[in-house]
């Protein structure tokens, strides 16, 4: 057995939401959007990996919610930040907005999606380059009938182009025919009206249930067009022909036919009488044949012409399943994604599933000539988890895999026996959660023990460990507090019929067990759990992990073990939970890459909905509602009244003329003091008794009080990190990338729009509120914190409050001529609010801001002559930013092509150092002051050396120039002339190498220093987040406009200048100085130079007299000098920045434990996060 979780998918087949159900604002609204991941790989199942037929993208989409474009040329994706293209479509919390199946024309120009999205039975066609969503539908449901569930396969036509007309199947078996071509009288209606509705044209047979009765599902598998007709496998093995009729006169019914069996699977005897149950399938490049992934060690293969041939591939292991198939359309190659599970062994030798049934690991088997009589193995790929989905390319017969502990996706050469390409976000694998033992201290494990037996212990090797008071990482404590497996003589165990059925049972009398009961079609299966045992009058109390969040269940003295509240919170499984030792909160980990921590403590006002009611002269009103319960998430507040009340689909009390008279005030109070966890309740209200009828729902369910996301980079060291409340979504991060890993998909206004992606980052001015983060984590009172960041009764401000109106930049063409580029830049109003067009736009060729100019609140349409010096040969990204009055920021990105050859560059720098800072303290006129430094001219004297050693005749830089600027030649304006200079004479292709070695200040935004002087402007400098200052000779804390470079201004400056930016920052941070994040001041909107900074937030620079320098100029040094190989990771003769930065982020740490120090005190930082592959030296 494997887990079903992997093969039935019910957390997805919702049955059909009715009318009232659908209202999606308890979800993923505009007026709250979710914050998600979006870190640069996938997160969460991938359910399913292909290539376009002309062999130029790959495809994946899943858990995550989007559809992942790489593009492929030359045997490698290209995973360059603007290359590869993120698909949105309407998408909410939790599983609702899920995609399982998708499909492109050959170009990739147009992508077919299916899932569980606005309705249970979605399906929707995007625009493959832009994201645009063409045309959105879902069947007409019969109520009598039942819903259709999940589409779970989709298709395009043979010839696209001529033919408008998809397909798609639902997880009822339910086979549908769509024409998407928009109705001449479709214009200005909702989108799934613009279009005609789908036709049903096939319906397969339904699964047995154990009894033998038929069940709702069939699951769809595969779907194809073929010489006209269209077919579909379902999970029952039956492959069924439809007809595709050319015209369907208007009017007719929604159901054309049921289709007739080509085939089924199972026909002959395969396996005695055993009817296999499909899981996946793939047809060969003729169409001749089918493999088919059943639930057994072997894979079938059918000859699908006439159906009567057949062949079975087994496993290398008995014990092993088939999860993902693939054949190769150059070679015929069949590639096999294999499944394995922990065992044990018997005393008779025999192996049987594990406790818990967890998965091991998985491999890829290809074999030669499959449909042959001998089947050659010729390549058997380990993978650190089990293959989710396999895609071999069309020509070159390189095999994609989405396989890994951390959503990996690798391109192999199989012949080679090596990966080609590599896709992996900055987020990892979470397997194990803890907390220190009062609480303050949470830690992730990011490796998984391939051979653990206890769902509680899938995490293995080293914590990452994070101080939540102080919000920064830590060391591990010695001891971490992890699950408790047992509690107050209780124990979880297995059913013995089902694997993923778990009870809880009396330790000293197995007999005596509860079933514990999940919603199999939300929650899926458990997956982890910890006892919290009685204390005082708590009961004991269970917590058990699985998909979306956790189900608390109480040990009560009449029912035994029932379920009392619902939290959900993750983007898909839970992995791992941990309990505070007080038992007041607990923490989750999930496939998602995020933590979230929950309250245990109960609602004032009701323990799982939180609120309370009144009837007053015969009305129901709400009396009593607690902020960021599921009520508050509903909308209520005080004082509004009750019109109508459903609970699980069935109408309670209704007093509003859309439904029937129905119930008894008394009657919905009672209904609502029994708010269960997971059950629909709908309710119908008027604010404060007028108005419209609001009308929404919930699933009592608890929400996070926050998550946190840790980041890590290739090494797996956790380098950015974010945490965020999920209510409000105030957030904080000290690290340079935090805000720019995650973000909010927002939803557009109308069902037709297009969904937007923000990272925080471009709301920071709105959301970075740590001073909240502070306080909700220490007192874990949502409300209050609530209540400091809004007022009292404090309602959540809409989104679209700041968000800002679209932007949209296009070219005339894609590729750079003589003369230059045409680019074209439109902001247009969404809405009527004014604040949220733009004041301020600016226009950016790679890391050169061309043009930055005032729009004063207006639409902006206007097209911009870009001339040719300024692109560099080859690629170039042209951005366009936008600033609102509100704090919002827009962007739009466009990539082109430069023809001609990179010019040779000229090497322009400016290395800065200053030790003698005796005139600052003069000017420093009895206020805190600093001391010279040992190392800085050295370090400014030797980078210009070192630099100066790659330029001349045959060298890298053939010609340029290195300016020093050392102690009082390093004022101020000495340098500000400096970057003038170079600003008039460089050219696209040159580099431009600052190097800054000195003290760093940070100026307060009350306008004081640190030591609380008062400074002359201060606010005008700091805005309200203050100022990191690059302290010159004569540094004046009064007066840091005339002594000082504020970090913001540096940036301005070399803004402005059109070559290739490298900027390397050894500040000596002091006192509040190290609070201030060097790098997001040096790129406060993501556009900018490369910038790498000798430390972190919170960190000090250091120098030695080992080594006559500050380390982190040594480890540059080196890395440029006589350890240059070491620094060329791929020895190709070049030091990239990427290459640099890594070598200098290992180094410092060595350094620092030669120097007898910590190696954890320094730690380089850059940007960008994923460090560009620019050349920053060449032998």
């Amino acid at each position: 057995m494997s887990r079903p979780g992997r093969y039935l998918i019910p957390a997805l087949l919702l049955t059909a939401a009715t009318a009232a159900a659908a209202n999606p604002l308890d979800r993923r609204s505009r007026d709250e959007p979710e914050i998600v991941v979006e870190a640069g790989g996938r997160a969460g199942r991938c359910d399913d990996l292909r290539f376009t037929a002309d062999g130029k993208w790959l495809m994946a989409c899943g858990d995550d919610k989007v559809v992942r474009m790489w593009p492929y040329a030359d045997g490698k994706l290209d995973t360059t930040k603007g290359k590869a293209r993120v698909l949105r479509w309407p998408a909410w919390r939790e599983q609702r907005g899920g995609i399982k199946a998708q499909a492109a024309t050959a170009d990739g120009s147009k992508v077919l999606v299916g899932g569980f999205g606005m309705r249970s039975s979605t399906c929707a066609l995007l625009d493959g380059e832009t994201g645009d969503l063409l045309a959105l539908t879902w069947p007409i449901e019969d109520r009598k009938e039942g819903g259709f569930f999940t589409v779970m396969a989709v298709a395009f036509p043979e010839d696209p182009k001529a033919d408008p007309r998809v397909a798609f199947a639902t997880a009822d078996g339910s086979v549908w025919l769509w024409d998407t071509t928009p109705l001449p009288d479709g214009k200005g209606k909702e989108l799934p009206d613009r279009t005609a509705r789908p036709y049903r044209v096939g319906v397969h047979q339904k699964v047995e249930e154990r009894d033998g009765k038929p069940s709702s599902f069939s699951m769809p598998r595969e779907l194809w067009f073929e010489k006209g007709s269209l077919y579909s496998i379902s999970e029952v093995g039956q492959i069924l022909k439809c007809d595709v009729p050319k015209d369907i006169p208007a009017g007719s019914p929604r159901d054309l036919g049921k289709g007739t069996q080509r085939m089924n699977i199972n026909a002959g005897k395969i396996d005695g009488d055993t009817k296999h149950t499909v899981y996946r399938t793939a047809r060969s490049a003729d169409g001749n044949w089918m493999a088919v992934a059943v639930r057994s060690n072997f894979v079938l293969l059918r000859e699908l012409s006439e159906g009567r041939e057949f062949a079975k591939i087994p496993l290398l292991n008995k014990y092993e399943l088939p999860y993902c198939v693939a054949f190769d359309p150059k070679t015929g190659r069949l590639a096999i994604g294999v499944a394995d599970m922990v065992y044990d062994t018997r005393k008779d030798g025999e192996k049987v599933p594990g406790a818990f049934a967890l998965d091991g690991k998985g491999h890829v088997l290809v074999f030669d000539n499959p449909t042959g009589p001998n089947p050659k193995l010729v390549a058997d790929i380990q993978t650190s988890y089990f293959p989710e989905g396999l895609a071999f390319h069309p020509t070159d017969g390189k095999l994609a895999v989405a396989a890994g502990e951390n959503c990996e996706v690798t391109v192999y050469d199989v012949d080679k026996d090596k990966a080609t390409s590599l896709v992996r976000g900055a987020g990892r694998g979470l397997w194990s959660v803890g907390l220190s033992s009062n609480g303050n201290v949470l830690g992730v494990r990011t490796v998984r023990d391939a051979t653990s037996k206890n769902p509680n212990a899938r995490g293995t090797g080293p914590w990452h460990a994070f101080d939540l008071p102080r919000m920064k990482p830590t060391k591990a404590p010695e001891e971490w507090l992890t699950p408790v497996p047992e509690a107050d003589g209780w124990k979880v165990v297995q059913n013995a019929d089902d694997l993923y059925v778990w009870h809880v049972q009396r330790t000293d009398n197995p007999a005596v067990q509860t079933y514990l009961t999940l919603d199999r079609r939300r929650e899926m299966m458990p997956t982890c759990y910890t006892f919290i045992p009685a204390k005082g009058t708590a009961p004991t109390r269970l917590l058990v992990g699985h998909y979306y969040g956790a189900s608390l269940f109480e040990n009560d003295p009449k029912l035994g073990w029932v379920r009392k509240r619902l939290f959900t919170g993750h983007a898909g499984e839970v992995s791992a939970v941990v309990a505070a030792k007080d038992g007041t909160w607990f923490a989750t980990c999930g496939f998602d890459q995020t933590v979230a921590s929950f309250a245990l403590t109960e609602w004032p006002s009701h323990p799982s909905l939180g609120a309370s009611f009144t009837v007053v002269d015969g009305k129901l009103y709400a009396q009593k509602v607690d902020v960021g319960s599921p009520a508050w998430e509903l909308g209520l507040s005080g004082r509004d009244s009750i019109e109508t009340l459903a609970v699980n689909k069935k109408l309670i009390y209704n007093v509003s003329d859309k439904y029937p008279k129905t119930g008894t005030p008394e009657e919905a109070i009672a209904a609502l003091a029994r708010a269960e966890a997971g059950i629909e309740h709908y309710v119908g209200f008027r604010r404060q008794g007028k108005g419209d009828v609001i009308e929404n729902l919930t699933t009592v369910r608890q929400r996070p009080l926050w998550k946190w996301f840790p980041a890590f980079d290739d090494e797996g060291k956790l380098t950015d990190w974010i945490i965020w409340m999920w209510r409000g979504s105030y957030y904080h991060t000290k690290t340079a990338h935090g805000d720019r890993l995650v973000g909010w998909h927002v939803n557009h206004p109308q069902i037709d729009g297009k969904p937007e992606f923000y990272q925080l980052q471009q709301f920071e001015k709105q959301y970075h509120r740590p001073e909240l983060l502070t306080k909700l984590i220490a007192t874990r009172d949502l409300s209050a914190v609530m209540v400091a960041a809004l007022g009292e009764n404090p309602q959540t401000i809409p989104f679209d409050r700041y968000e800002p109106a679209p932007v949209r930049v296009s070219v005339q063409k894609t590729t750079v001529a003589g003369t230059g580029l045409k680019v074209d830049v439109n902001v247009a109003a969404r809405g009527t609010n004014p604040d949220l067009l733009p004041d301020r736009v600016e226009l950016w060729v790679n890391d050169y801001r061309h043009k930055a100019w005032d729009t004063f609140g207006r639409a902006v349409s206007e097209t911009v002559d870009l001339p040719a010096d300024v692109f560099r040969g080859g690629e170039n990204q042209i951005a366009v930013q936008t600033f609102n009055r509100v704090g919002g920021r827009g962007e739009a990105v466009k990539l082109v092509t430069n023809p001609k050859d990179a010019a040779e560059p000229r090497l322009l720098g400016l290395s800065v150092g200053i030790n003698d800072y005796a005139a600052h303290r003069v000017n420093a006129t009895g206020a805190r002051s600093f001391g010279d430094l040992r190392s800085a001219r050295t370090d400014a004297e030797s980078i210009a050396e070192r630099m100066l050693d790659y330029r001349g005749a045959g060298k890298y830089f053939p010609s340029g120039d290195f300016m020093i600027r050392l102690d009082g030649k390093a004022r101020r304006q000495d340098l500000l002339a400096a970057l003038d200079e170079y600003a008039k004479t460089a050219k696209a292709d040159d580099h431009l190498i600052v190097f800054f070695a000195g003290h760093g200040d940070f100026v307060m935004p009350e306008g004081t220093t640190p030591g609380g002087d008062p400074v002359e402007g201060a606010r005008g400098l700091g805005g309200n987040r203050g100022l990191f200052l690059f302290c010159c000779p004569d540094y004046a804390p009064a007066k840091p406009q005339q002594t000082a470079l504020a970090a913001e201004e540096l940036f301005d400056k070399v803004a402005t200048i059109k070559c290739k930016k490298m900027i390397l920052l050894d500040a000596c941070h002091s006192g509040q100085a190290t609070e201030a994040n060097l790098i997001r001041r040096f790129v406060p909107n993501g556009h900018g130079p490369f910038v790498m900074a000798s430390s972190d937030q919170s960190e000090l620079s250091y120098e030695h007299p080992k080594f006559g320098h500050g380390l982190f100029t040594y480890a540059v040094m080196e890395a440029l000098g006589d350890r240059f190989r070491k620094a060329d990771r791929d020895t190709d003769g070049t030091i990239t920045t990427t290459e640099l930065y890594r070598y200098v982020a290992d180094r410092v740490p060595e350094l620092l434990k030669e120097a007898g120090k910590d190696a954890g005190l320094q730690n380089p930082i850059c940007f960008p996060r994923d460090a560009t592959r620019t050349v920053f030296v060449k032998k």
